[in-house]
């Protein structure tokens, strides 16, 4: 491993083996503005990538939604781990189509990162992808890798193992959602929110993120039998788009407005539009322990008061922020000022915040 100059710009392979309908998607792309901020080279491999305005050299690479599909794709995105110039490549997930890619990587000798921001297994719909998922996890923990991730928790997890510790890397956020002030307003009027009580849930339709809809929608319906001007506005789109509609549609909500798919830089004027936003998470869950909430992260950094629970590595982080839901105590203000919570997104799950920690990675990683 070459080492680098003062002036000398490191050059980093970023991969993300999903897409926009899945979270870890965005959390990539914070990497990549992340990344550039500390003045890498990057180049991003993204699936399905449809365009948009990302720094560095972007790489689509087609993936249908079936197993055939995600493999002939791990094997494009191992092509190009052979063929790309980097010094660096960084892998988003534990997941076993990620194993082509890294192969690639260490083969070339180059520094291979993985960003374990999930525990997977628990959210498959099969026996056998659950086994699949625990085998790459068994493998991943003990390669020749550095493991970061956002938890404690998954920290811990991985070194029961066998795998050493992981390098902490925060859950952040674009800088659009810490831009003052954001305005809601023209969200407002093009949902004709105008004097209702607009209640947020922002999500992706996939397994993961709509493991806890039904307790949003259970908690909703009786904030819509205490307010009559009530609106539930469903941020988000994906893959389960027509599951999702038929269970918004068997709790007989009066007013809901699903958004479908909204730009992750969109996304902060929609949560202003919001007077509350909603959050659930069961603790009978082992992923709800590990992960740390992106939509919670961005609730606080738009300074929006926030009912619901929360668990595990969310809990410990942003747990002052979330209130319980009491229909005998409720106001859509919340109970206090939410300047504190957007001051915590500030300080520790900004995009400075996150930039900092990988140029401290990068170094240990090039000294070593």
């Amino acid at each position: 491993m070459r080492s680098f100059g003062i002036d000398e710009k490191p050059k980093v392979l970023l991969i993300d083996p999903l897409d926009v309908n899945y979270g870890s998607t965005y959390r990539g792309r914070i990497f990549l503005r992340a990344l550039s901020a500390i003045g890498c080279e990057c180049s991003y491999v993204e699936a399905n990538y449809k365009g948009g305005t990302l720094p560095g050299n972007v790489f689509n690479v087609p993936q249908k939604n079936n197993i055939f599909s995600y493999f002939f794709a791990s094997l494009r995105r191992m092509w190009l781990c052979f063929i790309l110039d980097y010094d660096f490549c960084i892998i988003q997930k534990c997941l076993p189509v990620n194993l082509f890619p890294i192969f690639a990587s260490l083969v070339r000798g180059k520094k291979t990162i993985v960003d374990w921001d999930d525990l997977e297994a628990p959210l498959q719909v099969s026996n056998f992808r659950k086994h699949l998922i625990l085998l790459c996890e068994k493998i991943m923990a003990r390669l020749p890798v550095t493991i970061t991730t956002h938890s404690d928790f998954i920290n811990e997890y991985i070194k029961n193992l066998g795998g050493k510790n992981s390098f902490y890397l925060p859950q952040a956020v674009d800088d659009e959602f810490l831009n003052t002030p954001i305005d809601g307003a023209k969200v407002r009027r093009q949902y004709n929110l105008d004097g209702k009580l607009v209640v947020g849930y922002v999500v992706t339709f996939n397994i993961g993120s709509t493991y806890d809809l039904e307790n949003i929608l259970r908690t909703y319906k009786e904030i819509e039998g205490l307010c009559l001007n009530a609106v539930l506005l469903v941020v988000g789109g994906g893959p389960l788009q027509r599951q999702v509609e038929a269970k918004i549609a068997g709790f007989g909500l009066r007013n809901v407005i699903v958004t479908g798919l909204v730009a992750h830089e969109k996304v902060p004027e929609f949560i202003a539009a919001c007077d509350t936003c909603l959050i659930y998470m069961s603790d009978n869950d082992l992923t709800n322990q590990g992960r740390v909430s992106l939509k919670l992260v961005e609730y606080c950094a738009v300074g929006k008061p926030i009912i619901g629970k929360v668990v595990g590595e969310t809990m410990r982080l942003l747990g002052e922020y979330v209130f319980a839901w009491d229909k005998n105590n409720f106001s859509p203000q919340g109970k206090g000022v939410c300047v504190s919570a957007r001051g915590k997104v500030m300080a520790c799950h900004s995009v400075k915040a996150l930039s900092a920690r990988l140029k401290e990675l990068l170094s240990i990683e090039a000294a070593s």
